[in-house]
This record gives C-alpha cells, sequence and structure tokens, in this order.
C-alpha cells in the first residue's frame, strides 16, 4: 500500500513540473484595462462543412409532412387547379384488386393551406399509369389524359370545372402506352399528345375538340423515358429529350418532324429524365439517374450536348429540376429507397441538391420518407413558394405527402 502512494506522489509532482500547455482561459482582472484599444484578430480557422441535416427530419427549411392516405400504391401524380378555386389540387393513379385489376383516377381537393380531401374518382380499365392535365377544348376547365396499358389505349376525360370529369373517346395508342403528355408542339393553339409506348414514342395532333390524329410513331427501344419538351437548338421549334431505360442510351427528337436528332450511349438503365437550365447559360439541359450516379447533359444551345457524370446514389427513384433554394438556380430534388439489412425496413432519403449554376450541386438537406414513387412541385398553399408533393408507399400502406416551403 505505502509503495503505491509513493507511485502516485511521484506522478503528481511529475505533472507539477511539465511545462503548461494552454494558455489561462481568463487573464487577471487588473491587466484588462492596460489592455490596448485594438487587438489583433485570432487567425481564422477553416469552417467546418456544412452537415447535411438529420435522415430523420424533413428537408430543411419546409414544414413537417402533411400526409393524406391513399387505398393504394400510387402510379403517378399530377397537379393543377381542377376546381377552378385558386388552388393546387392533386390527381393520382392506381390499382385495386379484388376479383380482377381496377383502376382508378381519383382527384384529391386542396382545402387550404396543402391540406388534401378525396373529391373525385374515376374507373378507368384494368391499369392506368401517367396521368397528365391540360385544356384540351379550351373552356377554361383542366382536362386529363391517362395512360392505359393494357387496354392499349390513352383514356381521356374532359373537366367539368368542379374537380369532377366526364369521360371521352380514348385515343387508340398500340403497345402498352404508359407515358401521356398534352402539350401545343405546332404552336396552333391546340394541345397535341406525346406518347410513350413498348418500344416507341408516338405523337398525335389535336384539334381543340378531343380529337388526336396520329402524327408519327418512332422506334426508339424498350422504354423510352421523357419527355423533356423544350426548344433544344435554338430554332423557335419545341423538340422533346429522351433516355432509352432498356437500352441504355440519351436520345433527342427534332421538331417539327421528330426524328431522331442525338443518340449517345448512357448508362444501363436511365430514367427519371427532368430538364432545366443548370448551368445558368439560357438553354435547357438534361439530366436523369443512373444506377448511382446522376447524368447531366449540358446543351450548347445548338442542340449538342456534354456529358457531365455526378456521381451520388443509389439515385434509382424519381428526380425533379426546380429553383427550391430561391436563388435563382435550378436545383435538384433526388430520391432513393435505402438499402439495410432489415427486411422490414421500407424507407427512402429524399435530398435536396443546391445548383450552383455552373452544372455542379451540393448537399443542402436530407429527409427519410417512406418509398416515393411519384415526386412533382407545385404552389400548394398560395405563398408563391414552391412545395414538394410526394406519392409514397410503406409496403401496407399508400399516402400523399406534402411538404410546404417555409420561410427560414
Amino acid at each position: 500500500m505505502k509503495l503505491a502512494w509513493a507511485l502516485l506522489l511521484l506522478a503528481a509532482c511529475k505533472e507539477r513540473e511539465a511545462p503548461p500547455n494552454r494558455a489561462p482561459i481568463t487573464p487577471p482582472v487588473q491587466e484588462l484595462d492596460r489592455l490596448p484599444a485594438e487587438q489583433p484578430e485570432p487567425p481564422q480557422q477553416a469552417a467546418a462543412p456544412r452537415q447535411p441535416a438529420s435522415l430523420d427530419q424533413v428537408l430543411e427549411c419546409f414544414s413537417d409532412p402533411i400526409s393524406v392516405p391513399v387505398p393504394e400504391s400510387i402510379s403517378s401524380v399530377t397537379t393543377g387547379d381542377f376546381d377552378r378555386d385558386g388552388r393546387t389540387d392533386v390527381a393520382v393513379t392506381y390499382e385495386t384488386l379484388q376479383d380482377v385489376f381496377t383502376g382508378h383516377v381519383v382527384v384529391y381537393r386542396n382545402t387550404g393551406d396543402g391540406r388534401l380531401q378525396e373529391h373525385s374518382s374515376i374507373l378507368a380499365g384494368d391499369m392506368v399509369y401517367a396521368v397528365s392535365s391540360g385544356d384540351i377544348d379550351a373552356d377554361g376547365n383542366l382536362d386529363l389524359a391517362v395512360g392505359d396499358p393494357r387496354g392499349g389505349k390513352t383514356r381521356l376525360y374532359a373537366g367539368k370545372g368542379d374537380g369532377t370529369f366526364v369521360e371521352k373517346p380514348a385515343v387508340a395508342s398500340g403497345r402498352k402506352p404508359y407515358g401521356a403528355t398534352l402539350v401545343d408542339l405546332d404552336g396552333d393553339g391546340k394541345l397535341d399528345l406525346v406518347t410513350e409506348l413498348f418500344s416507341a414514342v408516338a405523337i398525335y395532333k389535336g384539334d381543340g375538340k378531343f380529337g388526336f390524329k396520329r402524327r408519327t410513331v418512332l422506334d426508339t427501344g424498350q422504354a423510352p423515358d421523357g419527355p423533356v419538351v423544350a426548344d433544344l437548338d435554338g430554332d423557335k421549334v419545341l423538340d422533346l429529350g429522351y433516355a432509352a431505360n432498356d437500352e441504355g442510351y440519351f436520345f433527342t427528337l427534332k421538331g417539327p418532324g421528330y426524328r431522331q436528332a442525338v443518340k449517345d450511349q448512357s448508362c444501363g438503365e436511365p430514367g427519371y429524365v427532368t430538364g432545366g437550365d443548370f448551368d445558368d447559360d439560357g438553354d435547357t439541359d438534361i439530366n436523369y439517374v443512373c444506377d448511382e450516379r446522376i447524368e447531366l447533359r449540358l446543351n450548347d444551345g445548338k442542340g449538342n450536348f456534354k456529358l457531365v457524370t455526378y456521381p451520388y446514389g443509389p439515385a434509382e427513384e424519381p428526380i425533379v429540376a426546380a429553383d427550391l433554394t430561391r436563388d435563382g438556380k435550378t436545383d435538384l430534388l433526388v430520391s432513393h429507397r435505402n438499402r439495410s439489412a432489415d427486411p422490414f425496413d421500407i424507407s427512402a432519403t429524399l435530398v435536396l441538391l443546391e445548383g450552383l449554376g455552373n452544372g455542379e450541386w451540393r448537399e443542402r438537406a436530407t429527409a427519410r420518407l417512406p418509398i416515393i414513387n411519384g415526386m412533382k412541385v407545385a404552389d400548394m398553399d398560395g405563398d408563391q413558394k414552391l412545395d414538394i408533393v410526394l406519392a409514397t408507399w410503406t409496403g401496407n400502406k399508400a399516402a400523399i405527402v406534402v411538404l410546404l416551403r417555409q420561410d427560414c
């Protein structure tokens, strides 16, 4: 015991003899009045890198999720003021299985502050996909076009202006029309129809009265994904940008004839094609998710594209381009399913990538959410700020989730 105490005392003495290695926290009080008026600033330390928000939180500057349950997993989602009350509503598609598949198109009315309530429903064949909205007959009411892959047609519904719809004759569309986009391609004031088929893109000219005449069909390889609709080459005519999901290449269709203008090899399965001016040069660029990266096609304004690869992932789910940080630069919302050893972990990560205006992004914030099947941005609460609308699924529950943009 005495030997132990002696060793402790010897160690304590050695500590006292060691030279001090840090300055005192507070100088003596009597010295404070003698300090010169201006002291040299201490050397600046490099700022620690900004850490993203916790995965258990919603995205930075967005509200807690506002959720409304839906009966089944949503296959597509779109937004629009379907009842003409000045608020942005949501329309979704899904299928239920009882004796046979039954397709549903359901409108959820915005009751204020981004909150949604089921308003009307349409029975539409046994499978519905890719709902798109637009005023087909120019009566001031939004109408719907819905792909029906099993029926081989695009279903049309005329809006009555109160959030309900009347079915119109469908457009025979060929093999598995899973895409439908309403857009005035030729500038005649009448909406045309672009559909993505099993291995082709079909374009129909609209007559402004729910009539659509097939204009062209172009073989594109399996599963064309898109389109990005924009004047890609500066000739004042709208073009189309796509990726062939099952073929592994990016391509464009040049208007007004809509023949293939660009075809470039890509990753294995490019998908979720979106467009925006990512380098602030005034023209539309195109990007899409690829395995564990994002491929960006920077446009030179003449329809020629330079490939820039952004390593990020796994980026396997919907992606949206918009100025969500309100700085005039195009940001990206990217979602991907979380990889987990837990078979019951059915979740996704939603990431906001802040655009730097030079074709690059930096991670701004993340959120952990259920699996995301669809994603849109729209002003849901009338404050002139873009909010986020998500179609989510957990394996036994589906919902529409709204994240409202907040001041922060």
